[in-house]
């Protein structure tokens, strides 16, 4: 029976569009990345799916789950990894699903895009296979409006914001995974692994960049080396800071005093005002000549500036090993992150 069902057009199939798949390595390194979502997307039955994303990465993934898991054939590629071996496995087998990763930035040879459009047209056409075009802007992706513009796919296409797959739907437990086979390096001297105490603490902190970061390599360089004559010092100190970006609730933020100063972008004083129920000392940068609880800034090049500036720079010098994290803010509002140094464990 194992031999029958081998030597089966079916089977032929599958394993010669696996072998395509293997090949081209971006489902190997999609999953590799190990990142698990609290909800799963519905592929629709349109021939051709236009999808955008908060991000590419989590969209890749999010689809790449949902196609593996109808159990049929498929392969996924970049664009720019198209060529006449896949051209050739997909005319001679059959595939249910062919999912495109398009950049805009990327342009196919003109030739290229020519003979993909006619091949993806053909192989849906005749054979049912199902197109997917995974893009960040699918409005200046020449790839895909010169997809919707063919007869075929004109009015059997469905264009999809796939809002789900972003940092804020990943599991705890997947969040949790990575913080526990992450390893931090302080100054290139020193590797500290996560531990179990700090990991729910860490998992309130981390933000898609880093979260990303730690999934692709699994570890993360802190700040670079520091020279100094006496080793022990280098070993023994580090200055370091932990960014995220997060939405918040600015007049709780104000309310909360565990935030010691915060920079505001994009916020008049007039605006300001109604959100200081708690009368939050609060200054524009441009007229900063002391140290306030709040600055508002019009851009983030201000901020470069302020969290540089003397009022905003101070040194911790307790006589505990403690290690401790310093988070701030971007964007909507950021917290001003002093510039600390302390003491190490040995």
């Amino acid at each position: 029976m194992n031999q029958f069902l081998k030597n089966s057009v079916g089977q032929k199939d599958r394993e010669a569009i696996k072998e395509q798949k293997d090949r081209l390595r971006k489902v190997e390194g999609t999953e590799k990345l190990g990142i698990t979502f609290k909800t799963m997307c519905d592929i629709t039955d349109k021939a051709l799916l236009v999808l955008t994303a908060p991000d590419m990465t989590f969209l890749e993934v999010m689809i790449n789950d949902a196609v593996r898991s109808t159990g049929m054939s498929y392969v996924f590629l970049d664009t720019k990894q198209w060529d006449s071996e896949l051209e050739e496995a997909l005319e001679n087998n059959k595939c249910h699903y062919v999912i495109l990763s398009s950049d805009p930035k990327f342009k196919l040879e003109e030739s290229n895009r020519r003979e993909m459009l006619y091949i993806l047209v053909e192989l849906s056409r005749v054979r049912g296979t199902k197109v997917i075009i995974l893009t960040k802007d699918r409005n200046q992706d020449d790839l895909v409006k010169d997809m919707i513009k063919q007869d075929w796919f004109m009015n059997n296409v469905e264009r999809a914001y796939v809002a789900d797959a972003q940092f804020d739907n990943v599991t705890d437990e997947c969040k949790e995974k990575v913080l526990r086979s992450s390893r931090i390096h302080f100054q290139k001297k020193r590797s500290v692994k996560v531990s179990d105490d700090d990991v729910k603490i860490f998992c309130k902190a981390l933000d898609e960049d880093t979260f990303l970061q730690l999934c692709r390599e699994t570890e993360i360089q802190m700040t670079h080396e520091q020279s100094s004559h006496n080793g022990n010092d280098v070993s023994r100190y580090v200055e370091r800071m932990c960014a995220r970006m997060k939405q918040v609730d600015l007049k709780k933020a104000l309310c909360d005093e565990r935030n010691e100063a915060f920079a505001v972008v994009g916020c008049s004083l007039e605006n300001f005002a109604d959100l200081n129920s708690s009368g939050c000392d609060v200054c524009h940068f441009n007229s900063l000549q002391r140290f306030v609880r709040c600055v508002l800034l019009d851009n983030m090049d201000d901020y470069d500036k302020l969290k540089d500036s003397a009022f905003y720079s101070t040194a911790y010098n307790g006589s505990s090993d403690v290690c401790f994290w310093i988070t701030w803010m971007t964007m909507t509002i950021l917290k001003i992150p002093p510039s600390t140094k302390a003491r190490l464990s040995t």
